[in-house]
């Protein structure tokens, strides 16, 4: 079993241009990379012309992220062209992620682009197999990097029904790397694919050329960006209709009528219910929650603070790869959801009695220092509390303490959110629709979500759902001067 922990991309940095030791490639252009990622792949599937037509939503998706430069001149062109009620999706798939250090290096190749490659880089994610999200709110833009195997990644669009309006085929040249152009990419490119999907590739190989015609593209060539002849362009003529499989737990998969889900009830204002409430109204779902109490964060939330940092393990499984997807999504959202005032990143120490525990939970945060978001300290660093850290500490710079009545208030301060205080919840009928009484009167939801801890086992008494309370607790102690 191949290890979920991903090589960072072996980079040589010649007169300034980042070089791929792995494929022997070069990243971007010599003569201009701006000007190579608008010719090849922003002109080659006519996206200016399509934003200003085409739906509200708008869905891209690229084989190889690499220094992002097609991500951040898409966002620069998105953000002069389309409308403000207008959504980028962005997809792009990296099994060789760059180090934070090269990706900032890259960046600075870049200036004009600057507004919107320092969010890239205060949320890269650790080289670690996942799905990590980074929004540009002010832009209506989402990237959503999938750090993986390419026909993993693909596979995982295909059977979570993803539609793309436009690829990006991208990562280093056929002879460099063949496993990027082979039939097991094709298939699900054009799975993922509709009749109005286009595609842009700098390569004009005649392997690429046939295995996109085979699976139902209409390829044809263009002059290539540069000194460049030729490169290929075209779109989905014949739609395929793929069957589904099961995946693992990160599959989000929606059937017809989940898509048509228009109404949420969540039952409990703690930070859970909160969380999911501020979640699914930035999807655009109307969304009501019901609280028992007459005060939300009343309950398990009630604690003055709450510690974020993440949940380490000695080996990498799904379970402790959602934990490092969740901990990477939990800062972004903080950053982007919530003000300054709920959370403090003052930065954590986990220490542990023994050094061979600790070396063991260490496990995950050893590949790069600068590219994780947690580090072990070095011997003789002063980096926290001016204390002298040993071997049996872990110290997490962007972790710290949440406000959870104050995190709360401001989650559900939305426009698509509406809260119901002294509601209590007392049936649930799963019916189409969802069927909710609360003191006494029904309501019907397409969806309800249970959020209210230990109490849910009132709900399912008929159901065997093993549940136990655990106790939690603050420790408040004062700082006395000397």
């Amino acid at each position: 079993m191949n290890s979920p922990i991903l090589e960072n991309a072996q980079i040589e940095w010649r007169n300034g241009l980042p070089f791929s030791q792995n494929f022997d490639d070069i990243y971007f252009s010599r003569e201009d990379g701006l000007e190579e990622t608008l010719y090849t792949f922003i002109e080659g599937n006519n996206l200016l012309k399509r934003w200003e037509q085409e739906s509200t939503k708008f869905v891209i998706a690229e084989t190889g992220f690499g220094t992002g430069l097609n991500f951040l001149s898409t966002l620069f062109h998105w953000n002069h062209c389309a409308s403000n009620n207008r959504q980028l999706i962005y997809y792009s798939i990296e099994k060789f992620p760059l180090t934070l250090a090269d990706l900032k290096q890259a960046c600075e190749c870049w200036p004009e682009l600057k507004e919107f490659s320092v969010n890239l880089i205060e949320h890269y994610p650790i080289p670690v197999q996942g799905i990590y999200t980074i929004t540009w709110p002010l832009l209506n833009a989402t990237l959503i990097l999938l750090q993986m195997d390419v026909v993993e990644a693909l596979n995982h669009l295909q059977n979570n029904q993803v539609k793309v309006d436009a690829w990006y085929l991208d990562g280093f040249a056929p002879s460099k790397n063949e496993v990027m152009w082979q039939k097991k990419v094709f298939e699900p490119i054009a799975h993922c694919s509709s009749n109005k999907t286009t595609f842009a590739t700098f390569t004009a190989a005649g392997l690429v050329r046939r295995g996109l015609t085979d699976v139902g593209f209409q390829v044809s060539k263009r002059k290539g960006f540069g000194t460049k002849r030729e490169m290929l362009i075209g779109r989905l003529i014949k739609e395929h209709h793929p069957k589904t499989s099961r995946m693992p737990w990160l599959n989000c998969s929606l059937t017809a009528q989940d898509q048509a889900m228009r109404t949420v009830a969540i039952i409990g204002a703690g930070i859970a219910g909160c969380t999911t409430a501020r979640a699914l109204a930035e999807s655009g779902l109307s969304v009501v929650i019901y609280e028992a109490e007459n005060a939300i964060a009343n309950g398990a939330s009630g604690n003055s603070a709450g510690i974020f940092y993440p949940y380490l393990t000695a080996d990498i499984d799904e379970n402790s790869q959602f934990f490092i997807q969740a901990y990477h999504r939990l800062l972004h959202d903080l950053k982007h959801w919530v003000s300054t005032e709920v959370y403090n990143q003052t930065g954590m120490s986990l220490r542990d009695s023994t050094k061979k525990s600790i070396q063991k939970k260490a496990a995950i945060s050893i590949k790069s220092e600068e590219t994780c978001r947690w580090i072990t300290p070095k011997p003789g660093s002063t980096n926290h509390q001016n204390a002298e850290p040993t071997i049996s500490e872990i110290y997490f710079p962007y972790s710290g303490y949440v406000r959870p009545q104050a995190l709360c208030k401001e989650l559900i301060s939305h426009p698509n959110i509406e809260v119901k205080m002294k509601s209590k919840v007392e049936t649930i009928s799963f019916t189409n629709p969802a069927s909710i009484t609360v003191n006494h009167e029904s309501f019907s939801y397409d969806a309800v979500v249970i959020c209210n801890s230990f109490d849910a086992k009132k709900l399912f008494q008929q159901l065997y759902f093993p549940t136990m309370k655990v106790r939690g607790q603050t420790i408040v102690i004062e700082f006395a001067e000397e």
